[in-house]
């Protein structure tokens, strides 16, 4: 009886939790996809050197036409479809007009690549500013998406009069899902990798289609054998993923207020870029420091204060499950929640007295019980109740 029970509390999870399941699954299932797709047909050849003078294992260009498209603008458009996606789906379930989110999507993700492909320009060694648009061979810096991203949003969320902690929300799980397949196109492009490493663990636990994209050197030579370059890219792929995987399951539970999202965000992706970026050996400088490191730092401080002050400056607003479950009930004003909450505290202090209709028989009936009147009395009584009784006719009949 106990199996039956644990079965029929998954179905009904399952079932409440539809859509994310399918957003989730078909994320991971669209990205499996493209990496076959772009894997599969070339396995196992050597291809033309990279832009770095490397030689790749896998072209990079998916398909020649108009100068190339390249597989990691592939990945790069996957993700921010997939994340759009999401958005939409969220935007029905808080009961908001769909339309205007594809008005923020139209504005802010290009200005987000600008930015990604500026703070790129800005840092990156032997980049010169005029290569400013050129982004087929890569180079996106996911940290000048980020600051671009925040301040549109920050402007779309007053010119539309939406919840900007929501919006930042689903933000924040937009960007992981997009840092998530973007390093499948560094992977392709043979970049964002660390230093050459003869590891017998790695050689055991990496698939061969990996391994062998990491076994490159300068000069249109190979490595030696059992020598494969750190896939830095996969490492913060794999951290993004599970960043994503836990936010979307947290996200609906009573846990998470509105806009604490993002800060676990920051926080997340902080710890981990931070990290792996001393293991890259193409980081962005500023002078001598590695000025993605520090920006991670930054961000995990912003992302600690932020938590803190909201939680002691602002106590009112309401958990992200509570308003995706009301369908948006809190949405369209700002003050409903608060006022919904007293409405809800006055009701449980007070309780309205209920007045009860009484016909005119049980009047007559709780008098003779209570012996208040002769029967003369009575009889005057029920005189003027018919009669009232007959005039109400004579007024419904004129």
């Amino acid at each position: 009886m106990e199996e039956i029970t644990k079965k029929q509390k998954l179905f009904n999870w399952m079932k409440k939790n539809k859509n994310d399941l399918i957003i989730y699954f078909g994320f991971l299932g669209i990205l499996m996809l493209l990496i076959i797709l772009a894997v599969v047909p070339q396995y196992g050849k050597l291809l033309n050197p990279n832009k770095d003078g490397f030689t790749s294992a896998y072209n990079p260009i998916a398909i020649n036409i108009f100068g190339g498209i390249a597989w990691y603008a592939i990945f790069i458009l996957a993700g921010i479809i997939m994340a759009a996606i999401m958005a939409f789906m969220e935007f029905k379930r808080m009961g908001w007009d769909t339309e205007d989110l594809l008005d923020g999507l139209l504005i802010i993700v290009p200005l987000s690549i600008v930015g990604a492909r500026i703070y790129y320009v800005l840092f990156a060694p032997n980049t010169s500013f005029s290569e400013i648009f050129n982004i087929r061979d890569g180079g996106l810096a996911i940290h000048g998406a980020i600051i671009v991203a925040a301040i549109s949003v920050y402007i779309f969320a007053k010119k539309k009069k939406l919840s900007l902690f929501v919006l930042v929300d689903m933000l924040a799980i937009g960007f992981l899902m997009g840092q998530i397949t973007g390093r499948w196109g560094n992977f392709m492009n043979a970049e964002a990798h660390g230093p050459a490493v003869n590891s017998g663990f790695l050689n055991a636990i990496l698939p061969n289609f990996i391994k062998f994209q990491m076994q490159f050197g300068d000069s249109g030579s190979t490595g030696s054998i059992g020598t494969i370059f750190q896939p830095t890219f996969l490492y913060e792929s794999l951290w993004n993923l599970i960043g994503l995987s836990v936010l979307f399951v947290v996200r609906r539970k009573r846990i998470l207020k509105t806009g604490d999202i993002l800060g676990i965000y920051l926080i997340w992706y902080g710890v981990g870029r931070g990290y792996i970026e001393t293991l890259r050996l193409d980081q962005l400088l500023l002078g001598a420091i590695p000025f993605n490191v520090l920006m991670s730092l930054i961000f995990i401080g912003l992302g600690v204060v932020y938590l803190i002050l909201k939680r002691v400056y602002i106590k009112e607003e309401p958990y992200y499950a509570d308003l995706a479950v009301h369908e948006g009930k809190f949405f369209n004003d700002p003050n409903a929640y608060k006022r919904d909450k007293s409405e809800k505290q006055r009701k449980k202090r007070y309780t309205e007295p209920v007045i009860e209709e009484v016909s005119d028989e049980e009047i007559i009936a709780e008098l003779n019980r209570l012996n208040m009147g002769n029967d003369e009395e009575l009889d005057n009584l029920d005189d003027l109740i018919s009669e009232d009784n007959d005039n109400d006719d004579q007024s419904d009949f004129i």
